[in-house]
C-alpha cells in the first residue's frame, strides 16, 4: 500500500473512500489499546486494511466491498449505542469513556464512508458491485467470528 490516498490518482469518491477506510481503521486500534484488547482489534480491522489496499489499488468494486465494512460496523456501533442509551440489550458490555468516545469516532467515519460509496459515479457492473459487496460484508463477519473465539476474546 505505498501510495497514499491522495496521491494514487484516485476519484473523489475513492480517496473518501480510504480516508474513512483509514478513520475506521485508527478507531478500532485505538479502541484495543485502550480496551487491553489489540490483538482482538487487529482481528476485526483486517477486512478494513485489505479493502483499503483494494480502493487504492483501484480494482473494480472495491469500494462496494468498502460498503459491506461500513455497514457492518455502524450496525455494532448503533447496538452498542442502543444499549448504552438502555434501549436494547442485542449487544451489551461495559464501555469506558474512551471506548464510548471511540465508538462515536468509528461511526462517523463508517457513516461518512457509506455516503461516499453510495454518491459514486461508478460503472461497475450490478453482479461486480453485489459480489464485492458480499465478500467485503463476509470478510468482516468472518473476522469478527474469528476475533471472539477463545483463543483471541482475550487478547
Amino acid at each position: 500500500m505505498g501510495a497514499s490516498p491522495e496521491a494514487a490518482g484516485l476519484s473523489k469518491a475513492e480517496k473518501t473512500t480510504a480516508w474513512c477506510l483509514v478513520a475506521l481503521i485508527a478507531s478500532l486500534l485505538a479502541i484495543g489499546l485502550v480496551s487491553a484488547l489489540v490483538l482482538r482489534h487487529i482481528l476485526q480491522c483486517l477486512p478494513a486494511v485489505l479493502v483499503l489496499a483494494a480502493v487504492v489499488k483501484r480494482w473494480r468494486g472495491a469500494i462496494y466491498a468498502a460498503l459491506g465494512v461500513f455497514l457492518f460496523w455502524l450496525l455494532i456501533m448503533t447496538l452498542i449505542w442502543l444499549f448504552l442509551l438502555g434501549l436494547a440489550r442485542i449487544l451489551t458490555g461495559t464501555f469506558s469513556p474512551a471506548e464510548i468516545t471511540f465508538t462515536i469516532t468509528t461511526g462517523i467515519a463508517t457513516a461518512c464512508g457509506i455516503v461516499a460509496v453510495l454518491r459514486a459515479r461508478r460503472n461497475a457492473a450490478l453482479g461486480r458491485g453485489l459480489v464485492a459487496f458480499v465478500i467485503g460484508a463476509a470478510l468482516q463477519v468472518f473476522a469478527m467470528w474469528v476475533s471472539i473465539q477463545p483463543a483471541f476474546a482475550h487478547r
